[in-house]
């Protein structure tokens, strides 16, 4: 909690819990990764589960069909230390939400580990 204790301290990389915090935060470093015009050209979606704090997953569907044969495709995304967004592996990279929800869980695992030094 705050000083005040009325609202609770920002979050940062590797404490979000909610993909409305990282929102905030890409927000307010600046930049427009959320933007409603770049999620409609992408096709995208968000998926709602946050990974170690840090990593999502997001679907794509190109409206027009043309690439990956008009298939909704999945992509593990990170926040980083300045807000920006990035992507973890390949845009587009599984082709199940399930797939890329495992290896979001990878990510946050071995950062952790990383971290832990072990």
């Amino acid at each position: 909690m705050s000083k005040r204790g009325l609202m609770p301290e920002p979050k940062r990389p590797g404490e979000f819990e909610t993909i409305r915090q990282i929102r905030g935060f890409n927000s307010a470093s600046g930049r427009f990764w959320f933007h409603a015009d770049a999620m409609r050209f992408f096709g995208s979606r968000i998926h709602q589960k946050v990974w170690g704090g840090r990593w999502f997953v997001t679907s794509e569907q190109d409206p027009q069909g043309i690439v990956w044969d008009g298939a909704r495709r999945f992509t593990v995304r990170k926040v980083q230390e300045d807000g920006s967004i990035t992507t973890c592996g390949i845009f587009g990279q599984y082709a199940t939400s399930r797939e890329a929800h495992r290896a979001a869980l990878r990510h946050a695992v071995d950062a952790k580990r990383e971290q832990e030094g072990v």
